[in-house]
């Protein structure tokens, strides 16, 4: 459903009252006030005004930070001026005046009598539009607040000449050079008529909530009239994915948003919508442009017009873009990637990037930022986009005689969507798995019984129910070990859910030599002489880490951060951001900025007892994962399966076995299909309800395309190594026999307490790190804080995590601990979210 702020009241306005009902009030009609100059247009105009009056402004009516109220638009109104492309002649499809409002005869029904209108209306030259084909929505079927009375031999198009053509066919019409001239402004607050506008930064970010204020004018710089059939403003959002083909790469894009301001598009209502004022065809001395585009829908040499827009960005996607219905996919993804134009198009498309500044731009406005963002061939583009649809002077066909795109960045607002877990994901790519393997088999048993010529009966098309006799697949991409038992009862003490964890062994050979070096050794440990000289220290350190709750800020260079800090935002971009930050949970409203680490050492039975290796230095880094594919995956993967090359490539190489299986078996059962049907049982016949048996009967397009996604989906590592700043401190952790207090499990957490009086009263043990706690003979445990920060020096742009349909973002921290004694160096990734939740 698409948003305005028009009223279904204000599509064609009684001409028969004395007022008009607009979209804060009702108005009467005076004569105009301030402001602006009075100076009318050709006779042309007064097309746009209703008897000839003029609504009068209002003083004060709104606010120039107050966010408009948030009204649906008629659906009628939609369906008949907005959602098809008009297509007829200029004189039959619209008229210069508003059409009239009348009682259907014989039609009234008292119970649909309701206070918006006490009566069914009939509007001349309604016209039903087909289902919407980019949202899926057949908006006939929705409720209204407006009953409009048809007849029911009604065509499609009751014009001759008139035929209904998608709006969203508009992208797919011929572009043809003409002499109209469309530009878009940005501007801080609301414009208004007779003021000069004081324009956006183009640094400008907007997140959810946020108001986008502008204008645009349309200009005929010829010396002769220009007639148009429909012009449309609208806000849209692209998305746009790269991945690899058998040759090259393929581009997959999406539109998955289209707000259309139906007050700035081409309507009868004319009034200024910040200020209810009817200013069509009144100069304004400011730009010399006049108000409004006339009902003739014609621009006349020389002339130069303007209106007004404002769009508010959505908490989430209006209509449900995604086939698979995940809910992370509903929510709006970052501003990402950069689209560069043709060489054509001169300065934009020599945008350099600057390594200082972090950041590339053309000096016009409406163009986009490039950025440093690691995005991967992936684009993610939000736009306010004015159209100027006509017909071609040769060809007589539709065609766009005018266009116009301003580029602008939306960081969403960091609502809480907690990533798919590992556990989850195997078990929805199992499941997927299984699902697909077991309609292959179907098909498998029909190709063969077509090829012995054995009747096909209807349990070989539905297939048993009972599926407890299948035996399990072994999935090469579980990270299940092979000696589950073995392994179990090495780990299963330390195996918690929710924690990472990982181990590293180690084996310190002792410094023994003969000569000086055996008798320094003797003399210091004061070794027995019948101790081997060269023994071995062996031991496991393992390391534990709960993944935060908290999640890392967005992070943009400087001077983009500097233009969108709280205190530059105006009445309403405060007023929205303290309440969206409202919405959070406490936890959330907390910014990562620690880690805490929990190291046990268990040295070897059979070793020599010995001191654990003591912690060298630390080192840390982010994972960057752009992922990427052409159409939408039925499964949301896990980091650690993104991550792990290995794990990934077996999902990938699976499904493109099974991709080629369903090609090899459409093909078999395409050519064999006349015979299939030819064996078909009567029980069969009857289960298909005497049709014929094709392949999409077992193997449907979505399911085809659903494992191609899986087959060919591909992401993108970046290792991001100066993002981020760490210091490593000890902690001491005064509550040690709490079982809540550690990630090691009870059975590990027998403490011997030898610290200082002096350190008990100390949050942070500020001794060395290399210090371990003594739990046992052989068992040594270590509570690490790792604090984090940015980078002040990071030049870099680190957008949202985010899902989507196409491509997908996620990040995860990379640490590296260096013990001494050549012990060794160990790795764990935690997965971490980056929100736009916080800022200065």
């Amino acid at each position: 459903m698409q948003e305005s702020r028009e009223n279904q009241n204000t599509f064609a306005a009684p001409r028969r009252e004395s007022s008009s009902s607009t979209l804060l009030g009702t108005v009467s009609y005076e004569g105009l006030k301030n402001g602006f100059s009075q100076e009318k247009s050709d006779g042309i105009d007064h097309a746009c005004n209703i008897e000839g009056h003029h609504w009068s402004s209002k003083e004060n009516l709104q606010d120039d930070n107050a966010a408009p109220p948030d009204l649906l638009p008629s659906f009628e109104m939609y369906e008949n001026l907005h959602s098809n492309i008009p297509q007829s002649s200029f004189d039959t499809y619209f008229h210069e005046e508003p059409p009239y409002y009348e009682d259907a005869a014989g039609s009234r029904d008292p119970s649909l009598d309701v206070q918006v209108r006490p009566n069914l209306e009939d509007i001349n030259g309604n016209t039903a539009g087909p289902q919407n084909s980019e949202t899926g929505i057949n908006t006939q079927q929705l409720p209204s607040v407006s009953v409009y009375s048809q007849s029911p031999n009604t065509p499609a198009s009751n014009h001759d000449g008139t035929k209904s053509i998608p709006v969203e066919r508009i992208y797919a019409l011929p572009r043809v050079n003409t002499s109209v001239a469309i530009e878009l402004y940005v501007t801080k607050t609301a414009p208004k008529f007779g003021q000069t506008p004081k324009y956006e930064s183009m640094l400008k970010e907007f997140t959810c909530g946020d108001i986008i204020h502008g204008y645009f004018t349309v200009e005929n710089k010829s010396s002769k009239e220009v007639k148009f059939d429909m012009f449309y403003l609208t806000l849209e959002g692209t998305i746009s994915s790269t991945t690899k083909a058998c040759v090259g790469t393929r581009k997959t894009m999406k539109r998955f948003l289209r707000m259309v301001d139906l007050a700035a598009s081409w309507s009868y209502n004319q009034e200024d919508m910040n200020t209810d004022e009817d200013l069509c065809g009144y100069l304004d001395s400011t730009d010399h442009t006049k108000f409004g585009l006339t009902n003739a829908r014609t621009l006349n040499p020389g002339d130069k017009r303007k209106k007004f827009f404002t769009f508010k960005i959505p908490n989430q996607l209006l209509d449900t873009t995604c086939k698979h219905g995940h809910f992370s996919h509903s929510l709006l993804p970052p501003s990402l990637g950069f689209q560069r134009p043709l060489s054509s198009n001169g300065n934009v498309a020599d945008i350099k990037l600057s390594c200082s500044l972090g950041y590339g731009r053309s000096s016009e406005k409406g163009s986009q930022l490039l950025l440093m963002d690691n995005c991967g061939g992936n684009l993610v583009d939000y736009s306010i986009n004015a159209m100027l649809v006509g017909k071609d002077a040769g060809s007589g066909g539709m065609c766009l005689v005018g266009e116009s795109k301003y580029s602008i960045r939306i960081i969403p607002f960091g609502f809480d969507s907690k990533p798919v877990s590992e556990k989850k994901c195997l078990k929805d790519l199992e499941n997927f798995d299984a699902a697909v393997t077991k309609r292959l088999e179907k098909i498998k048993n029909i190709l063969s019984k077509s090829k012995r010529t054995i009747p096909i009966h209807e349990e070989d098309i539905r297939g048993a129910d009972d599926q407890a006799t299948s035996p399990r697949r072994k999935y090469l991409w579980n990270p299940e070990p092979e000696n589950v038992e073995n392994d179990a009862v090495e780990k299963k003490c330390y195996s918690e859910e929710g924690i990472i964890d990982t181990e590293m062994s180690y084996s310190m050979t002792s410094t023994i030599n003969t000569g000086l070096k055996s008798i320094f050794r003797k003399g210091l440990y004061n070794t027995s002489s019948s101790q081997p000289e060269n023994s071995e220290k062996n031991g496991m350190i393992m390391i534990k880490v709960k993944p935060p709750s908290s999640s890392l800020p967005y992070w943009s260079p400087t001077l983009i951060q500097k233009q969108n800090v709280f205190s530059v935002k105006n009445n309403q971009g405060q007023h929205n951001w303290s309440d969206l930050r409202n919405l959070l949970s406490s936890e959330e409203w907390e910014k990562f900025e620690s880690l805490q680490i929990e190291l046990l050492c268990i040295q070897a039975a059979n070793g020599i007892p010995h001191e654990p290796p003591n912690l060298s230095s630390s080192q840390i880094e982010l994972i960057c994962l752009t992922e990427k594919t052409e159409d939408c995956k039925p499964v949301e993967f896990h980091t650690n399966l993104l991550l792990n090359e290995r794990r990934y490539n077996e999902v990938k190489k699976g499904f493109q076995e099974m991709s080629a299986t369903i090609k090899a078996y459409c093909d078999d059962f395409t050519r064999n299909e006349t015979t299939i049907n030819s064996l078909l049982a009567e029980d069969a016949k009857a289960s298909l309800g005497n049709k014929q048996l094709v392949f999409s009967s077992f193997m449907p397009l979505s399911i085809r395309n659903d494992v191609q996604a899986m087959a060919h989906m591909d992401v993108d590592v970046a290792v991001i190594k100066n993002a981020l700043e760490s210091k490593v401190v000890a902690t001491k952790d005064l509550h040690s026999n709490s079982s809540s207090s550690s990630m090691i499990p009870q059975a590990s957490r027998r403490i011997i307490k030898n610290a200082s009086p002096n350190s008990r009263g100390s949050m942070f043990w500020h001794a060395k790190s290399n210090e371990w706690n003594r739990v046992s003979t052989k068992e040594y445990r270590k509570t690490l804080s790792l604090h984090i920060k940015f980078n002040d020096e990071f030049k870099g742009t680190l957008v949202p995590s985010f899902q989507s349909c196409l491509c997908s973002r996620s990040y995860l921290l990379r640490i590296k601990l260096h013990f001494d004694k050549g012990a060794g160096t160990s790795q764990i990734d935690v997965p971490i979210q980056i929100k736009n939740s916080h800022i200065n």
